[in-house]
């Protein structure tokens, strides 16, 4: 099975949980589809994509890891709740969902982790990345995902933090 059969596989059971008002861990999401949890990175990347195309909520916001955040590949958002809220609130079993091809297509049209597949129209590696990267700044600007931060190095030194591990919480190190 292609990867954006997959992808759309997983589309329906996220617009399922978002009609229900579910996140699923990659741990669920891998046992409902049966890949493995360190594949799934590249399978809601034709759903980021999608979803940042079309401008609608991102709805692979919904997979997230046992701290309750999406994986590092997540760029559609900032405000994880905010967003969530969002994609609950959007009637996804309303609308039909995209085709394998259409998700394929979003991933060309704007790779959202950063390295399209292949490099495109015979450029480079590296000059491919670069074109990724930048439509995906462009678009995350365009979402004003980080307008809300005054002071990017207040947010950066908040994100480092040293934070405590479920179920781990009263250990010392």
């Amino acid at each position: 099975m292609r990867a954006s059969e997959r992808a759309a596989q997983i589309w329906s059971v996220l617009a399922l949980a978002a009609h229900n008002r579910q996140v699923l861990t990659y741990d669920i999401v891998s046992k409902l589809i049966g890949v493995p949890r360190q594949g799934l990175g590249q399978l809601l990347e034709p759903i980021q994509s999608y979803c940042l195309l079309k401008e609608i909520p991102p709805l692979s916001i919904l997979v997230v890891n046992r701290t309750g955040i999406p994986g590092v590949g997540f760029i559609a958002a900032h405000d994880i709740p905010r967003e969530q809220l969002r994609v609950f609130d959007h009637q996804w079993l309303d609308e039909s969902p995209p085709t394998p091809e259409e998700l394929q297509k979003a991933v060309t049209d704007m790779p959202s982790n950063g390295r399209p597949p292949q490099g495109q129209n015979g450029e480079s590696r590296e000059a491919s990345d670069g074109l990724a990267m930048s439509q995906a700044l462009a678009a995350l600007a365009g979402r004003g995902a980080f307008a809300d931060i005054e002071d990017a190095s207040e947010w950066q030194r908040d994100l480092r933090r040293d934070r405590p591990l479920p179920g781990r919480e009263g250990d010392a190190h």
